[in-house]
């Protein structure tokens, strides 16, 4: 019964920190010869020792690197801002950027609307210039003259 809780408890800790320390356990155990007096372990089992606890903690080290750049990555993923997937985006934000498109789509139309009045404004400006300096063009006088045929075709009697 104690073997199984030993196992038990062992079971939820982590594994590359067992190995470390059972390696560290063995190198120092190979390099002591025993414990003092109570353990003698011969000069072949000590070799032995020292290969298997360099293994263990060798493996051990190799296993905990890819958990360590995890956390690194944990670490500085908290520091950064995280864009969102677009396919995650919720039906508020979506609703949001529609209203944001709809609103540039608006602004834009106005703009539009100003460049036309602008340029419709500037032709007028400029056609009255002519108009009174008497330099206007032959599409001008054309313009003119149907516009009074016009107005005398379609005056109020």
């Amino acid at each position: 019964m104690e073997i199984l809780s030993i196992i038990n408890k062992l079971e939820g800790t982590n594994i590359p920190i067992i190995m470390v320390a059972a390696g560290i356990l063995f190198l120092l155990l190979s390099l002591s010869g025993g414990i003092s007096g109570k353990i003698v372990i011969p000069l072949s089992r000590q070799k032995w020792a020292a290969m298997l606890g360099t293994i263990l903690l060798v493996l051990g080290l190799i296993l905990s690197i890819p958990e360590l750049i995890r956390s690194n990555e944990t670490k500085n993923n908290n520091n950064v801002i995280k864009l969102e997937d677009p396919n995650k985006i919720t039906k508020g934000q979506r609703q949001v950027e529609a209203k944001q498109r709809a609103e540039l789509e608006r602004r834009r139309l106005e703009m539009a609307e100003a460049e036309h009045q602008l340029e419709k404004e500037r032709r007028q400006m400029q056609n009255q210039q002519n108009w009174n300096s008497g330099n206007y063009s032959r599409h001008s006088a054309h313009l003119l003259s149907i516009s009074r045929i016009s107005y005398f075709i379609l005056r109020p009697q």
